[in-house]
């Protein structure tokens, strides 16, 4: 190890006068501040020195600051470094992090790798230290551990690949703060079938790992840390402090203005229906969507901004697993999204497709039993089954143009805008300095108070839907379950304005139909054929336009299209997997050479209009909810409800007729009056 900044900074207390003691890459020294023993020195060592690949780490037990000990030596921070301008780490896939003594960072070289810092150096290592930071990796080094970091520090950690780590006992290192804490759980559940075994401490001194060495301290000292504090479930909170979003007309469109504020802008549709998807984990039938795009389309960004509105236990994130992850986990997967990052995550066409599979089972059976081979008691072999149970549902994001087909009509398949009026409305938002979005705490404390609330809905109109939806292909068999479950989790977020039935259940108005119809229609009809999007419609009479006997380039299509190649390439591929376009040519590695294929679709809307549904028993309001009528006028209805004394909507007709309203003890007071009549 390099050691030029322990040498310079030893050399320099030396010459100040202050006793120096010296360990190998360790050292204890008088402080050099004034201020030690009222201004007669530092009697007592208090100037511990520890020596690291770079550079070195100082702590003044008597409390003086490394700034404030440097200047005592005429020096500054820099001198700190073997290099005067800071450390650059290498990482093994070629990323590079450049430091400076002010704590700025730059990034070169490969930027879009995943590698873990030194990753490439825990080797046999049994215990692996997960650090915040190159400069704790590589105090924990110095100090005889094994040890690595994710890169671009906390919140990132989801993009790195954790394989490494495959069977070692993982030993975690939260900073001592909220947000070290909350990074170190997030770790902990990545490692989660991946690790033997994962525990989370925290450093007995300073705040994080690099202070804790410097202060001293050995490995075997750092403190435990119980992930609970900070990750526990809290309790639903009380009808007051959600009541403001609850009682909101259109609570998607307030989920839109939110996201908006947060700098995701042109994808406030594909918002709200990742959102809906988030909330269907509380219903029995789910809904699974695949986000799809090009590189740097805002895939990630999206499903990141989106599950920023729910709890964390509302959802569980992977970017990379072992093939039997899922089966190892301790995680509960009822009730809850499964969020993957890159489908690759999901191994298709790996190790006969194991996780890819109870995926799919999680999600078509509400179950994962798999059978294991144990030792006995005795010595001999025996069977153990391992259940995992559901319901569970699952949002990816993938640049794949299609993935497993038993995956892809489990799915709704969303496009992100790869425009160049959405790369110019990007551009105008990162040059925007005033987002930021307000505090989300009480989104996620909405979402706590549904997971407690009603989840039952029944959809008055949904034979009338059946009854209007052409047949127009078997996987509308799997569609229309999904359409009706968005419409139950539509309801379900809008319970506080929707009304009852004798059973307590919530009725879905026309307004919940005809929001998710705006939403996924076209979805829904590009999925079985009967339509296709306009990006795919641009591409192919960009082909007819440009038609050639022996096929377009793709250049020229790109350029037809204003995009750039690898974006022209991707809806070429959309465009060829519904056999619009074709590619003439069929050697790998050369130029592709298009044509158009077959006749596109005329437009075909499946879903009918909501006034179509509209009878007797579902008219809609003037409010443009549906609400179910019962006989007797307005003027015979309870305005107050009989149990609570809370005035009763005017657009709950059922329950002002009942004379209870939709809270949950009202409907059990109802109940009973009716049970005793």
């Amino acid at each position: 190890m390099d050691d030029a900044a322990f040498g310079r900074l030893i050399g320099a207390l030396e010459a100040h006068g202050c006793h120096v003691k010296i360990n190998g890459n360790r050292a204890i020294a008088q402080c050099p501040c004034p201020g030690h023993g009222d201004g007669h020195g530092d009697r007592n060592p208090s100037l511990s020195i520890t020596g690291i690949e770079g550079q070195v780490l100082i702590h003044c037990h008597a409390g003086c600051s490394p700034q404030d000990v440097m200047a005592a030596l005429n020096k500054t921070m820099a001198d700190l470094f073997n290099t005067r301008n800071g450390a650059t780490y290498t990482y093994g896939d070629g990323r590079k992090v450049h430091r400076k003594p002010n704590k700025t960072f730059r990034q070169s070289g490969n930027t879009e790798g995943n590698a873990l810092f030194h990753g490439d150096r825990i080797g046999d290592a049994a215990t692996v230290y997960v650090v915040e930071g190159e400069k704790d990796v590589l105090a924990i080094e110095a100090a005889g551990g094994a040890a690595v970091t994710s890169a671009m520090g906390a919140c990132k950690a989801r993009l790195a690949d954790w394989s490494p780590l495959e069977g070692k006992h993982a030993t975690i290192v939260a900073d001592n703060d909220k947000a070290g804490r909350n990074h170190a759980a997030q770790v902990a559940g990545l490692l989660e079938g991946i690790a033997a075994s994962v525990r989370i401490v925290e450093a007995v001194e300073g705040k994080d790992a690099a202070d804790h060495i410097a202060a001293g301290h050995t490995l075997d000292e750092f403190v435990p840390f119980t992930p609970q504090k900070t990750t526990a479930t809290a309790q639903p909170p009380r009808w007051e402090a959600v009541q403001p979003i609850a009682q909101l007309r259109r609570i998607l469109d307030a989920v839109a203005d939110e996201v908006r504020s947060r700098g995701l802008v042109g994808e406030e549709r594909l918002a709200k229906i990742l959102y809906l998807v988030l909330t269907s984990r509380l219903l029995d039938k789910q809904v699974s969507a695949g986000v799809k795009g090009h590189s740097a389309s805002g895939k990630s960004y999206t499903v990141e901004t989106v599950t920023r509105f729910f709890p964390p236990e509302a959802y569980l994130e992977f970017t990379a697993m072992s093939e039997k992850a899922l089966i190892y986990s301790n995680q509960q997967y009822a009730h809850r999204t499964i969020v993957i990052y890159e489908v690759t995550a999901l191994r298709e066409g790996v190790e006969d497709d194991m996780t890819s599979y109870f995926i799919r089972s999680l999600l078509s059976e509400g179950r994962i039993d798999y059978e294991v081979t144990i030792r006995d008691k005795d010595g001999g072999f025996t069977t153990k089954t391992i259940t995992k149970t559901g319901p569970t549902n699952l949002i990816f994001t993938t640049t794949k143009t299609r993935v497993h087909a038993e995956n892809e009509t489990r799915i709704f398949s969303l496009a992100t805008d790869d425009s160049r009026a959405q790369t110019a409305r990007v551009l105008l938002e990162i040059a925007d300095e005033t987002n930021g979005g307000n505090d989300l705490e009480q989104w996620r404390g909405f979402q706590r108070w549904l997971a407690g609330a009603e989840h039952r809905v029944t959809i008055p109109y949904a034979r009338r839907l059946a009854e209007q939806v052409p047949p127009a292909a078997v996987r509308l068999r799997r569609d229309f379950g999904s359409l009706l479950a968005l419409i139950r989790a539509h309801a379900v977020l809008h319970q506080a304005s929707r009304d009852r039935d004798e059973d307590g259940r919530i009725i879905a108005a026309l307004d919940d139909y005809a929001v998710v119809r705006d939403l996924v229609a076209d979805i829904i009809s590009e999925g079985v054929g009967a339509t296709v999007s306009d990006t795919v419609r641009d591409t192919v009479e960009a082909v007819a336009a440009l038609a050639s006997d022996l096929g377009v380039m793709v250049t020229a299509i790109a350029d037809k299209l204003g995009l750039d190649k690898s974006n022209a390439s991707r809806r070429l591929r959309v465009a060829a997997d519904g056999g619009y376009v074709r590619n003439l040519e069929d050697k790998r590695g050369k130029p592709g050479r298009w044509v158009v294929g077959d006749d596109l679709p005329e437009a075909v809307e499946l879903l009918p209009e909501p006034s179509q549904l509209a009878t007797a028993d579902t008219m809609p309001d003037q409010s443009g909810c549906a609400v179910a009528h019962e006989s007797g006028g307005e003027s015979d209805a309870v305005v107050h409800c009989l149990n609570c004394g809370d005035e009763i909507p005017l657009h709950m007709p059922l329950a002002r007729a009942r004379g209870y309203c939709s809270k949950g003890r009202c409907i059990v007071a109802a109940n009973e009056k009716k049970a005793r009549s």
